[in-house]
């Protein structure tokens, strides 16, 4: 990577390694995410409220806030489980892939499992060598297999904050409801709040795009800073559009690319011809033999007519 763009590695020894690479993440917030893909969908769930003032916006974030906390309370009391719904899909998941695993005790908690790759999971300190289980929180396909081992249950090692006691704790908290400007104690204080400044143009609401985004297919980037690599002569820096060595052979003396579907041309060209030009000599020998056999069914007639009037004339004289 040096070697190609040395100021990329620069720039990104420059970064701050916690943010984006999982090996450096803290494994006590039981979250492996990177992206800010929660930022998005906050910013989703706000979009109609953005585009207010600064008062009634946050009065809709609020209210809808305060409706949410009280829509997931009652959606997760009517469930009879103990883990998560979204936490048990992906508990799911990794219980099916841990029947390929192998595994081998080294002691009562500490266990070396085999897939691909050999790994150790300590059920005492609840980790294991791939880490998922230390950033997740709930088991990943090695410990649900030693789970599987040990004839236990694999929800007993996901992690507490994934409880439905703790979602429930979490969403116990309301935000009391705020009656509107006219119902408010009214004081007597000269405090007038800024004067409010429209922006010139149309406010915007969308969000703010990757300069390297490609507007026709949201959310993919573009072949900015990608080497292109010619399909016809091999070299980089170009396409075969603006090759320049259209039609002529590459260093080892191979015909290129191109040479190869000028000569599928010439090949169903050809073919093409070759079959108009059987079907023309198929199309004439048919009507030679047309011919032949009106010309004989035509003899045939004037022979039967000539042996009648002949048989008339014998009959006439007799």
């Amino acid at each position: 990577m040096k070697a190609i763009n040395p100021d990329a590695v620069e720039a990104l020894l420059k970064q701050n390694p916690n943010w984006f690479n999982r090996c450096y993440l803290n494994t006590h917030t039981k979250c492996d995410v990177i992206v800010n893909n929660m930022a998005e969908t906050f910013n989703g769930f706000i979009i109609n409220a953005r585009s207010k003032h600064i008062i009634h916006m946050l009065e809709d974030i609020r209210i809808q806030v305060m409706s949410r906390l009280v829509t997931k309370r009652t959606e997760m009391a009517a469930r009879d489980v103990i883990i998560c719904p979204k936490i048990q899909e992906k508990l799911e998941f990794s219980k099916a892939a841990s029947y390929r695993c192998e595994v081998y005790p080294s002691s009562y908690q500490v266990f070396q499992v085999r897939d691909f790759d050999d790994v150790s999971v300590d059920l005492e300190k609840r980790s294991c060598t791939c880490r998922k289980w230390d950033l997740r929180g709930y088991p990943c396909k090695h410990v649900c297999a030693v789970a599987g081992f040990l004839h236990k249950n694999v929800e007993d090692y996901v992690d507490v904050c994934y409880h439905k006691d703790t979602y429930m704790k979490a969403y116990e908290f309301s935000i009391p409801p705020l009656p509107s400007e006219r119902y408010w104690t009214k004081i007597n204080q000269p405090m007038d709040p800024p004067p409010i400044k429209s922006a010139p143009g149309r406010p915007k609401k969308n969000r703010k795009r990757d300069p390297h985004e490609d507007p026709k297919r949201p959310g993919k980037l573009t072949k900015h800073g990608v080497i292109t690599k010619c399909s016809n002569c091999g070299a980089r820096g170009h396409n075969k559009r603006k090759c320049t060595e259209k039609g002529k052979t590459t260093e080892g003396g191979s015909a290129p690319k191109r040479q190869k579907k000028s000569t599928k041309k010439a090949t169903k060209q050809s073919t093409q011809e070759a079959t108009q030009q059987s079907t023309h000599e198929v199309t004439q020998q048919s009507i030679l033999e047309a011919t032949q056999q009106s010309t004989q069914e035509a003899t045939q007639k004037s022979t039967q007519k000539g042996t009648k009037s002949s048989q008339k004339g014998i009959n006439r004289s007799s």
